[in-house]
C-alpha cells in the first residue's frame, strides 16, 4: 500500500517547516497537478499558504544572507551554470561519438526541465531545485555517462555547496526568528492542514487508480517520502 510516511510537524523549527512545504510544492510543479489529478483551487490555496508562511519566517528573521552563504551561493551557481554548458555541449555530439545515445535524454530531461534561471530563485526555492537537478542528474545517467560529460568532480562540489548553504540558511533563519507568533502558528497550520488533504488525494489515487494518474501519484508519495 502506497502511503506518505508519518510526520511530525510539530517538531520542525520555522526554517525547516516551511522548507519542507517548498519541497514538496516544487516537486508537484515538476509532475504537474494535471498529471496527479490534483484540484487547481487546492493547489493554488495550498501554494499561497506556502508563501504565508515563508514571508512570516522572512519577516521574522530580517537578513540571514551572511558573507560566507553570499560565497557559497555563488560558487553554487557558477557550478549549476558549468554543469549545464557540459551538458549542453553533449547534446552536440556525433552520431559516432560515445555521447550521442543520451542527446536526447539531457535534453529533454535536463536542460529543459532546468532552465538558466534557477539561479535567480529565492534561496529556499533555489535549493530544492538544485537538489532535485542532481537527483535527476544521477538518475538519467549512470557513473559512467556522468564522467563521459565530463561533470562528476562538478556534481559532487554543487552538492556539497548547496547542502552547506541549506543548513546555514535554516541555522541562520532559526537564531534570529526567536519564538513563534500566532501568525506563524496560523501559518503552520494551514500548511499542514492542506498538505494533508494532498497527501490523502495522492494516496487513494496511488492505491486505487489504474490509470496514469495513479502511477503518478504512486511515484509523487514516494518523492515525498524522500523529502
Amino acid at each position: 500500500m502506497q502511503k506518505i510516511n508519518s510526520l511530525t510537524f510539530g517538531a520542525l523549527r520555522n526554517a525547516e517547516h516551511v522548507s519542507f512545504f517548498t519541497n514538496v510544492a516544487v516537486s508537484i510543479d515538476k509532475a504537474t497537478i494535471a498529471a496527479l489529478g490534483i484540484a487547481e483551487a487546492l493547489y493554488t490555496q495550498y501554494k499561497a499558504a506556502v508563501d504565508v508562511e515563508q514571508d512570516i519566517v522572512n519577516h521574522s528573521n530580517g537578513s540571514v544572507y551572511t558573507p560566507e552563504m553570499q560565497a557559497m551561493d555563488a560558487e553554487r551557481d557558477r557550478l549549476f551554470r558549468l554543469i549545464r554548458l557540459k551538458l549542453q555541449a553533449a547534446t552536440l555530439a556525433g552520431k559516432n561519438s560515445d555521447l550521442f545515445p543520451l542527446v536526447n535524454t539531457i535534453d529533454k530531461y535536463l536542460l529543459t526541465k532546468y532552465s538558466i534561471e534557477i539561479v535567480t530563485a529565492a534561496y529556499q526555492e533555489e535549493s530544492a531545485l538544485l537538489r532535485g537537478f542532481i537527483l535527476d542528474c544521477r538518475n538519467l545517467l549512470d557513473e559512467d555517462e556522468i564522467a563521459m560529460v565530463g561533470i562528476t568532480a562538478e556534481l559532487d562540489d554543487l552538492e556539497s555547496y548547496n547542502n552547506r548553504f541549506a543548513d546555514q540558511y535554516n541555522e541562520r533563519v532559526t537564531e534570529k526568528s526567536g519564538s513563534t507568533t500566532e501568525a506563524s502558528k496560523k501559518a503552520r497550520k494551514d500548511c499542514e492542514d492542506l498538505f494533508a488533504l494532498i497527501g490523502l488525494h495522492l494516496e487513494y489515487k496511488a492505491n486505487t487508480d489504474t490509470t496514469d494518474v495513479g502511477t503518478a501519484c504512486a511515484e509523487q508519495v514516494g518523492i515525498i517520502n524522500q523529502i
